[in-house]
This record gives C-alpha cells, sequence and structure tokens, in this order.
C-alpha cells in the first residue's frame, strides 16, 4: 500500500517509528546499521508498507497476524503526532482504534533472513518541534518502570549524523512514556499488558537544514530480552532556502508587463513559494505569480519574500516610463528670417522641447521648452534652410521624459507673401499690394490668361504700380512677389494670389 494512500491527520509534523521486540527470538537480527542501504532501495520495498489502523480492524488480515504473538516482528511508521488517549481501551475486533494513531508500519516475519535500511519517508521540518514516539512490545514489558527506562531504553537511542556522529542524545529528546496496549487475546497473550509507548521529541532548530539523519535504537535496549543489533531509521531535513535573486533592473511602458521569476537556492528547497510585493502600487502592482503590471511612469521596487521561515528578500527596481505619442509637425516661412513650426497634440504631454540642426556640431541642439504647440524662430538669415524636430515630454518626479522625435522639417525664412490688389482704369490697370517686412523690391507679373505665360510687367521698391496700354475690352492677369538680396543673391517670397481685371 502506498503511503499517500494512509489515514494521515492534517496536523503531522513527523513520520513516527514503533517497533516490536520479540521476546521468544531475541537472536534475530533487525535492521543493518546506519549508512548501508542506498535510498533507492526504498522504492522496491514500497510493497512492504502497511496501513496499520485499516489492518487492525480485521483480526484475519494475514499482513498483522495474531495481536502479541511471537512470530511477527514490526515497525510501525506514524502519520501523525502523538495524540491523547480519546476513550479507553478497544474491543477484540477494533484493538487499537481508540489508541494512539501509528499508522504505517514495515512487517518483517521470522522466516525473512534478508533486512533493510528503514526510512521516514518525506522530509521533516527543523523549524519546529518534532514529535514522534514508538512502542516496545513483549510479555516482558509489563515489567517496566522509571528505573528500567533510565538504564536501559533512554540512553539507547539518539539521533545522528549518517557518519555516527552524535546530535542529540536520549535524554534531549525523552519526552515520557506510558504502558498502553493490550493483547486482543489471540495467540499466547489474553489481556495482560504487551508493551508501552515512548514519546519523543527533537527540539526546534536542532537539527540543520536539507541533512540526512537516523534515528537509532542500539543494541541492548530492551527490558528483559534485549536487541541485539542496533535499529536505524534515515530521514532528511527539510531543504531551505539559502538565497534569492530576483535580476537585474526592470523597464517598462505604462500598460506592459513582466513576469520576474525568483531564483532560489538551493534547487532541492521544498517551499519554493515566496510572497511579493511593490514598493508603490501606483506605478506597479504585482501579483501572487510575480507578473508586474506598469501602471504610470515613475520608480518602484519589487521584492521576494521566501515563505519557508527564511524570510530571505531580494529586490528588483522597476522603472515605468510614460507611453509619449510623437507628434506630428509643420513648418512655415513667416518672414523674411523667421520660422513658424506647429505640431499636433499628445495625450498627456506636459510640455514639448523644440530641437534646430547645428551644422558644427552636427546634432539635433534644443532651441525652445514650451506648453504650448507652436514656436516662431527669429533672427535667422533669409533664403538658409533649417531643419527642425520636435517630441513631447512628460515630467517623472521632476525630470523630463521624452517621448519620440517628430519627423524632420525644413524651411527657409523668405520674404513673406504680399496681398494684391488691381483695379481697372481706362486702357490701365492699377495695382496696389501689401508692403513686406525686409523686401529690397517687388516683381509684379502680367499675363492675358491665366495659365498662360507671364512677363514682368515691373520691378520696384514701391508697393504700388499702374499698368498703362492695355486694350479696351481685355481682361489680364496679375500677381507679385518680394524678394530680397542675400550675398549677392535674389532670395525671392511667395507669390501672392492671382488676382483679374477687364479694362475698360
Amino acid at each position: 500500500m502506498n503511503l499517500a494512500k494512509g489515514k494521515k491527520r492534517i496536523t503531522v509534523s513527523v513520520v513516527t517509528a514503533l517497533m516490536m521486540v520479540m521476546v521468544m527470538v531475541p537472536g534475530m537480527a533487525f535492521a543493518n546499521t546506519a549508512g548501508n542501504t542506498a535510498l533507492s532501495q526504498t522504492s522496491q520495498n514500497q510493497g512492504m508498507f502497511v496501513n496499520y489502523i485499516d489492518a487492525s480492524v480485521n483480526s484475519k488480515d494475514s499482513r498483522i497476524g495474531q495481536y502479541g504473538t511471537t512470530n511477527i516482528k514490526q515497525y510501525f511508521f506514524n502519520g501523525a503526532d502523538i495524540e491523547k488517549e480519546n476513550g479507553g481501551m478497544a474491543d477484540d475486533s477494533h484493538p487499537y482504534v481508540n489508541s494512539y494513531a501509528y499508522n504505517y508500519s514495515i512487517m518483517t516475519d521470522t522466516s525473512v533472513s534478508a533486512y533493510w535500511d528503514n526510512y521516514i519517508q518525506g522530509t521533516l521540518n527543523p523549524t519546529q518541534p518534532i514529535k514522534f514516539g514508538f512502542f516496545l512490545g513483549g510479555s516482558q514489558t509489563a515489567k517496566c518502570n522509571d528505573q528500567i527506562m533510565a538504564s536501559n531504553i533512554i540512553p539507547k537511542m539518539s539521533i545522528q549524523k549518517t557518519d555516527g556522529t552524535v546530535v542529540l542524545t536520549g535524554t534531549q529528546i525523552y519526552k515520557g512514556w506510558k504502558h498502553q496496549r493490550l493483547a486482543n487475546g489471540g495467540g499466547t497473550g489474553s489481556g495482560p499488558l504487551r508493551g508501552f509507548d515512548v514519546f519523543l521529541e527533537i527540539p526546534a532548530n536542532a537539527l540543520a537544514a536539507n541533512t540526512q539523519y537516523v534515528l537509532v535504537f542500539e543494541s541492548g535496549m530492551g527490558v528483559q530480552t534485549l536487541l541485539d543489533k542496533k535499529i536505524v531509521f534515515h530521514f532528511s531535513t527539510d531543504a531551505f532556502a539559502q538565497s534569492i535573486s530576483l535580476g537585474s533592473k526592470v523597464t517598462l511602458k505604462e500598460g506592459q508587463t513582466k513576469t520576474l521569476k525568483a531564483a532560489i537556492k538551493p534547487e532541492n528547497v521544498k517551499e519554493k513559494a515566496v510572497t511579493w510585493t511593490s514598493a508603490d502600487k501606483a506605478v506597479a502592482v504585482v501579483d501572487s505569480n510575480g507578473e508586474v503590471k506598469a501602471m504610470k511612469a515613475g520608480k518602484t521596487t519589487i521584492t521576494a519574500v521566501t515563505k519557508d521561515g527564511t524570510n530571505l528578500k531580494a529586490s528588483c527596481p522597476v522603472e515605468v516610463t510614460p507611453v509619449i505619442a510623437k507628434v506630428s509637425l509643420k513648418a512655415v516661412s513667416s518672414s523674411y528670417n523667421r520660422v513658424k513650426l506647429t505640431w499636433s497634440k499628445a495625450a498627456k504631454a506636459d510640455g514639448y522641447t523644440v530641437y534646430r540642426y547645428n551644422a558644427k556640431s552636427k546634432k539635433y541642439k534644443p532651441v525652445k521648452h514650451t506648453t504650448a504647440r507652436s514656436y516662431v524662430g527669429k533672427n535667422l538669415k533669409t533664403g538658409k534652410t533649417y531643419a527642425y524636430k520636435v517630441r513631447a515630454y512628460r515630467l517623472v518626479n521632476g525630470q523630463k521624459v521624452y517621448g519620440s522625435y517628430s519627423a524632420k522639417k525644413s524651411i527657409r525664412p523668405v520674404p513673406s507673401k504680399p496681398a494684391l490688389k488691381v483695379k481697372a482704369g481706362k486702357r490701365k490697370a492699377t495695382a496696389k499690394w501689401s508692403k513686406v517686412s525686409g523686401a529690397d523690391k517687388y516683381v509684379l507679373y502680367r499675363s492675358t490668361s491665366k495659365n498662360g505665360k507671364y512677363i514682368k510687367a515691373s520691378i520696384t521698391v514701391k508697393n504700388k504700380y499702374t499698368d498703362k496700354g492695355l486694350k479696351k475690352g481685355k481682361r489680364y492677369y496679375y500677381k507679385v512677389r518680394a524678394y530680397k538680396v542675400v550675398d549677392g543673391k535674389k532670395v525671392y517670397g511667395k507669390t501672392s494670389q492671382l488676382k483679374t481685371v477687364k479694362v475698360k
């Protein structure tokens, strides 16, 4: 029967060992000494495990035999803490139901000539008191008393390392004893006391974690009939975390998630669960699986704490960067020495930075920080090409955190576009236009068709010109533009809107 199918109590803290010493067969060999049998052998002996409680309620169960007889050796493994008597002795059909909860047994019959070391299944938690007990049986045990316990039982018990080093003596683990068992009337026994329980407890933190130990019953233990060899029960203590790490800094954008993994060593730690916390949940939250979700821009720390009682901590800095939209940039010349930039709005932006390309450094350098969505570049050279970029930023802990740059826009400052008016007269047309800042001269163009060839009707420093000698009843088309001479070259501005009149 597999151990997992036995009746374990929820409060189990250790598997306990119980042994029955045969009165009439004192020379029988018991288990080997510590360390002589490989752990792998336990799997082939799993079938020897018996649920003692289930078997004991059936007096015909051949795995148990007649209670109190001398032809069976039993080593019982308890699946629960030693519990108090819960209501007197049982009857013959249920001899041990109301007694202590010794659940699992390994039985060795007198016909078996080979014996093997016994392994307490599972690992034990050394940070808690480990309570267990065993049953010492035989007809002579009714004569046991405190003096015999002190002289011939307690000194023969110990907790040892696998190399034989004594860690805890019998005195350090002994907690008491009590006559308990009655025979069920089968075989040679019909009522006298046939054994007693011994209570043991390993103090909390008395054993090292992640270590193999043996519970040893030395030869010579007994009341009158004594063990001829030591009996050992192997067990291991739980492995506890010795270190924990989370890795390096994590950077996330708002809304992004990332699952952190806690690396715990040694790898055979029994309890690998950790508790996750975030120092600032407004910035990032973390769930029980270590998944971090970025909430808003800022910095926080995610911490993992081991849950195996060691309370080891590891922290990982998390920086959440804001999601900032890339702006769309437009640029126009607003005067002979000025350009105007405008751009789209970036959601949640606290401001924008305007950059202009510097030919000497071959880099874009900031020329303006603003909360507006426009910028006018002043005192520029007419006709020179300037390149600009803009990007939005948000303030995080007093620091500017930027989004991506806009696409580059190149623009030349040129004279502004004049506003043109034309009035028809008798065989003439008078054109007037607005003055353009920085203009050296204006060029007025004329054509007899909208899409025809235009000729220069006038080049003047004035903002007015009368075009004479025109044909009566003929329609004429006019447009004007200004220019400025820079380094001996004419830099023209944009052409005015087209105007047309019919001469009288």
